[in-house]
């Protein structure tokens, strides 16, 4: 989606993860995240390097 998003969005958002990165505080929003692992090839689930990391979160249209 941010590779997808328009150029004031994609601003936006690197403005955000950039604050959050350098000030060391991040949103309270985010904190509840969850981390899942998908596998990339089947069969290698028990290799790291078979596997993707990608974050869950709650979001505003999950919430409502």
């Amino acid at each position: 989606m941010w590779q997808a998003s328009p150029e004031p969005m994609k601003d936006a958002l690197y403005r955000a993860v950039s604050k959050a990165l350098t000030s060391g505080r991040i949103p309270q929003e985010w904190e509840g995240a969850l981390v899942k692992l998908l596998v990339n090839s089947q069969g290698e689930e028990h290799l790291l390097e078979s596997l993707r990391p990608i974050c869950l979160m709650v979001t505003a249209a999950a919430a409502s």
